[in-house]
């Protein structure tokens, strides 16, 4: 092999593991770049080994751009691009710390240079860090001579402040870099070194800035030796090196956790604001960041306090009261979230909202007087709500004030004309009230707003057959089928109706039809089995009970007429354990064994006495 396919491969290796680790998280465009140039590079290379083609100059030229000088290009353009600064020793440093790396990954050791970003969720975002501090306005504060400061740190600092104005915030860190070496031990120089970085995107160095200002902060404070030496020029020297060491450990610590943010450390970040918090002596301004932590990890409770401390810090804030109300909502205290919905609508008279989503949640938990509340006082605020009149109008359902409810479904039906919900609640309340003809009137009002509703075809039915009208009550179940033509519901009405006009036969039909459709449907099986049974099909008929108590265990009509069954086929055994079954269910079946002819041949057998007499 040739010294220049030697270096060729070398080189792609390194490249490509730089590429990876350097990039591939937030530098995707470098790398789908550097990845087109290998790929036809290797394309060209393969095809000239694998046909014994002699590589001509242009696929040499091609293979070379594409493959070196390209993705060489952009690697050093990045790679010089992300650095702080150029000197042959700060570089020969980065090039020993990725050999570092190199060596040391698999120990958990971090490339600095990667800002390693995993904040899928977005959440650094929605906090502001705390802005660098102006550097020239806090030295003019302190009793130091202009005349003691060098003019590169005073320029410096000048061109730093409108830098920063500007948002260049790249020539701001260059420009702080070239005058760290003035300050060395400056906390506030390095608060704003890593505000920069973190700008930047650059937030495991952001971190480390920060970590270095709170070790300078925690370093004591250096003291004059004697009155004559104060004013020496090694004293000012000193003086101009600790001007400014102090920045508030709660600043750095507050910044550090929104580089944990950045980096998708959602954990490590709540701790650091804890912290932060702590070393100002109160949470008040991390209760935001928390909040919005918790809530997106759907740790809802923690997200609950925080929103309540926010709540009595700031009780002005709507979003505040609003949060804090859906959370007590959420977590089931309806009461404290009134409260909180009373404090939102108080700072925004026209949140009706608040008490539209409040009755919504009670009425969900069916505490239906609350809701009423609730939505009256909605109401109270924007009188013209239909949705609001139809929700207040099931509240007063459940609560058992049908005329109350009545009267609310005729006011959302006046204020929406096209509210159908609203016309089939009415028919049902109508219906509940023995007034039939207003409720199928009100049920076709339904229909004729939305006519694929079946539960009102279904009801007008219903109502039909009560009426003894049956074949309109089979023309509204052939209407509402047209609609919906594999709903088992529908032909399992139109099959009860069909046996009311004696169309067993039919009926059978259907009812065979349904289990095809929906196999677990019980009381389709049950009914078949009453038709087999008075067709004398006794064993056909306990196929179908058995079925019905394979699918639902507590259908004790099943078991009372598999007794029955049983007692005709004079398995008398089988016919008290299922007739004991059915009792267990309900009593009322004791009087009707007593009674029924089917029974005659075992009432004196001791396990019918011990059953017919509990």
């Amino acid at each position: 092999m040739s010294a220049e396919k030697i270096f060729f491969n070398l080189f792609i290796i390194f490249l490509m593991w730089f590429i990876f680790n350097r990039y591939l998280a937030t530098q995707r465009i470098v790398l789908l770049g550097v990845l087109f140039g290998q790929f036809f590079s290797f394309i060209l290379s393969f095809t000239s080994m694998f046909n014994n083609v002699k590589p001509n100059f242009l696929v040499q030229l091609l293979t070379s751009i594409l493959g070196i000088v390209i993705p060489g290009l952009i690697f050093f353009y990045h790679y010089f691009n992300k650095n702080k600064s150029f000197s042959p020793y700060e570089q020969l440093e980065k090039w020993l710390s990725l050999i570092k790396f190199s060596a040391n990954k698999d120990n958990g050791e971090q490339l600095l240079l990667n800002d390693g970003s995993q904040d899928t969720y977005g959440l650094s975002n929605k906090v502001n860090i705390i802005p660098e501090k102006n550097v020239e306005d806090l030295l003019k504060g302190y009793n130091t001579q202009m005349e003691e400061i060098p003019s590169s740190v005073k320029e410096g600092v000048g061109q730093a402040q409108k830098l920063i104005s500007e948002k260049a915030y790249r020539k701001v860190l260059e420009t702080y870099l070239s005058i760290e070496k003035h300050w060395v031990d400056n906390a506030v120089l390095q608060f704003n070194i890593a505000n920069m970085y973190l700008r930047l995107k650059d937030y495991q160095n952001a971190i480390d800035r920060y970590d270095k200002a709170l070790s300078i902060n925690g370093q004591p404070e250096q003291t004059d030796t004697g009155e004559g030496e104060r004013h020496s020029r090694k004293t000012a020297a000193r003086r101009i090196k600790n001007i400014l060491k102090k920045v508030e450990d709660y600043e750095l610590a507050f910044n550090i956790a929104v580089c944990l943010l950045s980096q998708g450390k959602y954990e490590r970040a709540v701790e650091m604001f804890k912290k932060a918090g702590d070393y100002k002596g109160n949470w008040i301004s991390i209760y935001q960041p928390l909040a919005a932590i918790f809530e997106t990890l759907g740790r809802y409770t923690e997200a609950l306090e925080m929103y309540k401390n926010l709540s009595e810090v700031n009780p002005d804030d709507f979003e505040v009261q609003k949060k804090a109300a859906e959370f007590l909502c959420e977590m089931g205290d309806y009461k404290q979230a009134g409260e909180y919905y009373e404090k939102a609508v108080k700072l925004r008279p026209d949140f009706v909202d608040g008490y539209i989503s409040l009755g919504n949640f009670l009425l969900e938990k069916e505490m239906y007087k609350e809701a009423i509340d609730s939505y009256q006082a909605a109401l109270d605020i924007d009188p013209d709500l239909s949705a609001v009149y139809y929700n207040l109008g099931i509240a007063f359902y459940g609560n058992g004030q049908e005329i109350q409810a009545l009267g609310e479904y005729k006011k959302a039906i006046e204020l929406n004309e096209n509210d159908y919900k609203s016309y089939y609640n009415l028919g049902v309340i109508l219906d509940e009230m023995d007034r039939k003809e207003d409720s199928i009137l009100a049920f076709e009002h339904c229909l004729d707003i939305k006519p694929d509703f079946y539960e009102a075809s279904n009801n007008i039915a219903v109502i039909l057959c009560t009426l003894g009208k049956y074949q309109e009550a089979i023309d509204a179940y052939i209407k509402a089928l047209q609609y919906h033509p594999f709903n088992p519901e529908l032909y399992f009405s139109l099959a009860v109706t069909l046996e009311c006009q004696g169309k067993e036969e039919h009926a059978e039909e259907l009812y065979n039809k349904i289990i095809k459709m929906k196999p677990d449907f019980s009381d389709a099986y049950y009914n078949l089995a009453i038709i087999k049974c008075s067709q004398g099909n006794l064993k056909n008929a306990e196929e179908c009970l058995r079925k019905v108590t394979e699918y639902d265990v507590e259908y004790h009509k099943a078991y009372y007429q598999l007794a029955r069954i049983y007692a005709l086929s004079r398995e008398y055994g089988r016919c008290i354990d299922n007739l004991k079954k059915a009792v267990g269910f309900s009593k009322e079946y004791i009087n009707k064994a007593k009674s029924e002819q089917v029974f005659q041949d075992i009432r004196k057998l001791k396990g019918f006495e011990s059953i017919v007499e509990i």
